[in-house]
C-alpha cells in the first residue's frame, strides 16, 4: 500500500516553468510623502523567547534554592543587580552612539567608503575603526547596526567586531574593566 501510495503521487510529473508561477501582485503605494519615515514594526515586549528564557530563570532559581538556600539566591541575584548595574549605561551609551550616528552619517559617503564595493579599503578601515571604538560590545554592535544601515558592507562592518579585538588588544580597549 505505501508503494502505490507514493507511486500515484509522484508518477504524473509536471514540471512548471518559473515564467508559468503564478505573478504576486505589486505593493500597494503608500500614500504618505516621499520625505516621511515609515513606522517601525510594533514590537511585543513578551514574546516566545523570553518565556523561555523566564522558564529556565526559573528553573535555575529552583535548583540553586534546593542545593544553597535562600542565602546562595540572593548572592546571585545582588551579584546580577550589580553586574546589571555596571552594564546598563554602556548599553545606552551604545544605544544612543548608534542612533547619532545613523543620523549623522551621510549614506553616500559611509557606502563609497564602507560599502560592498570597498573593497579591501572598506575592511581595513573597519577594522581601524573597531580597534579605536572603546566599550566592547555594549557600544560595538549598536554602532554595527547604525553602519549597516546607513550602507556599510557586512564584510567591513564586521571587520570591526570587537570579537577580533580580543586576541591582540589590551582587554580594557575591549570593553572589560
Amino acid at each position: 500500500m505505501p508503494g502505490r501510495l507514493s507511486q500515484s503521487i509522484l508518477t504524473p510529473r509536471q514540471t512548471i516553468r518559473l515564467s508559468e508561477l503564478p505573478q504576486k501582485d505589486p505593493a500597494p503605494a503608500d500614500d504618505a510623502a516621499e520625505g516621511e519615515p515609515r513606522p517601525g514594526r510594533v514590537r511585543k515586549p513578551i514574546g516566545w523567547s523570553m518565556i523561555v528564557i523566564g522558564v529556565l530563570v526559573a528553573v535555575s532559581a529552583a535548583l540553586v534554592y534546593r542545593r544553597d538556600g535562600i542565602k546562595g539566591v540572593t548572592e546571585i541575584l545582588t551579584s546580577d543587580l550589580s553586574l546589571f548595574g555596571g552594564i546598563l549605561p554602556r548599553v545606552l551609551a551604545g544605544c544612543l552612539l548608534g542612533a547619532f550616528i545613523a543620523e549623522i552619517l551621510p549614506h553616500e559617503k559611509v557606502s563609497r567608503s564602507l560599502g560592498p564595493q570597498s573593497g579591501l579599503k572598506g575592511l581595513l578601515i573597519g577594522t581601524a575603526f573597531g580597534a579605536i571604538l572603546p566599550g566592547g560590545p555594549f557600544t560595538a554592535y549598536p554602532v554595527a547596526s547604525a553602519l549597516l544601515t546607513v550602507g556599510a558592507d557586512f564584510g567591513a562592518t564586521a571587520a570591526r567586531s570587537p570579537g577580533n579585538c580580543r586576541s591582540w588588544a589590551p582587554t580594557s580597549r575591549c570593553g572589560a574593566s
